[in-house]
């Protein structure tokens, strides 16, 4: 999670207080979320709460690649991560993960 204070700052002033949220596995209806966000809410799962996430998990956590996106979109995407991930195990002791 970003929890740098400017980046968090400057991405709440990009989304104007609305999620950002594009992400097709999330369905939104226009393509894009239209959740409102509450300033004060950040990294809360209730109804406004909102997080900062990565657009491309392996770039950097810079303002062009972060997002400001609503708790039910945080939490669609964590789910979705979690179930990506997958272990491919043999007959050894160690496992590969995916």
């Amino acid at each position: 999670m970003i929890s740098e204070k400017d980046t968090v700052n400057q991405v709440w002033e990009r989304s104007g207080g609305v999620c950002e949220c594009k992400r097709i596995g999330c369905q939104h209806p226009g393509g894009r979320c239209s959740n409102l966000l509450n300033e004060r809410m950040f990294t809360d799962d209730d109804e406004g709460g909102w997080y900062v996430r990565k657009v491309n998990e392996f770039g950097p956590e810079k303002l062009f690649n972060v997002e400001a996106v609503c708790s039910k979109c945080h939490n669609k995407l964590t789910k979705s991560e979690k179930k990506e991930q997958k272990t491919i195990s043999s007959d050894r002791s160690d496992s590969i993960r995916l």
